[in-house]
């Protein structure tokens, strides 16, 4: 699947490199950023790039969708039966657990496609979570955990959007878990969210970002300056709704 393009390319030579990933090596992603740097704006592509790319190959793509904070960027995917929203996340959470411990449970036999959780404003759930049932919350941090540290294998993972990826947010260390790492930014990032994603400044070359503009890192291949592509969200939401129909 195509994660983004590299901004260098684009920027000095209107070149469109595009940055190839493959998604069964690297189930698990974690794009953070402030309020209007195009997190949601990435993510939509790259839920749509993976199934693009998964259905060309012949495999189908079993998305499950959290969208705890009713993000209009995703209020199409409501038709879809694996989109939970608001309170509904925490049956969803628990729903894609019980899922995932029938593919451990059957050793991953027949799985021959990927299962994604995709999680929206996951730290806002939690910390919800936290002062209404803080035990659910506990318990929910840790399957996320075990999630994040045991899926690969079964061609399962999560993907998380955020604001801030605070260690809080993950239990038992598993933010490290995390296959690729995007953060996104606008001018240039604090060292403080440089540092929660394993960056530091010296991984950046340009002088300004702008919305949908970043870094990345992907396990396996390294560090990469990024930038989304404009895209048409009418026609990006039909094709995703469209690959989800396919993979029924």
């Amino acid at each position: 699947m195509r994660l983004a393009y590299l901004k260098d390319f684009w920027d000095k030579y209107n070149l469109k490199t595009g940055i190839e990933i493959n998604p069964l090596l690297n189930p698990s992603l974690l794009i953070t950023g402030e309020s209007g740097s195009g997190k949601s704006y990435g993510l939509k592509y790259n839920i749509y790039t993976l199934i693009d790319s998964e259905i060309q190959r012949g495999r189908k793509v079993d998305l499950w969708f959290m969208n705890y904070k009713d993000s209009r960027d995703f209020r199409f995917l409501k038709p879809y039966e694996r989109y939970y929203c608001c309170e509904a996340c925490k049956e969803g959470v628990e729903a894609f657990y019980n899922h995932y411990q029938e593919i451990r449970k059957n050793e991953g036999e027949g799985i021959d496609h990927m299962t994604i959780m995709v999680f929206d404003e996951y730290p806002a759930y939690i910390l919800q979570l936290q002062m209404e049932e803080k035990k659910r919350a506990e318990a929910h941090m840790r399957k996320i955990s075990e999630i994040l540290m045991t899926a690969r294998s079964y061609n399962t993972g999560c993907w998380i959007a955020c604001q801030r990826s605070d260690s809080a947010y993950f239990a038992n260390g598993s933010r490290e878990q995390f296959h690729i790492r995007i953060l996104l930014t606008r001018g240039l990032p604090s060292k403080e969210s440089l540092s929660m994603m394993g960056f530091v400044r010296e991984n950046f070359k340009s002088e300004i970002y702008h919305a949908g503009e970043g870094i990345a890192f992907v396990d396996g291949q390294g560090l990469y300056e990024i930038k989304y592509p404009v895209y048409d969200t009418e026609k990006i939401n039909k094709r995703i709704l469209e690959g989800l129909a396919c993979a029924q």
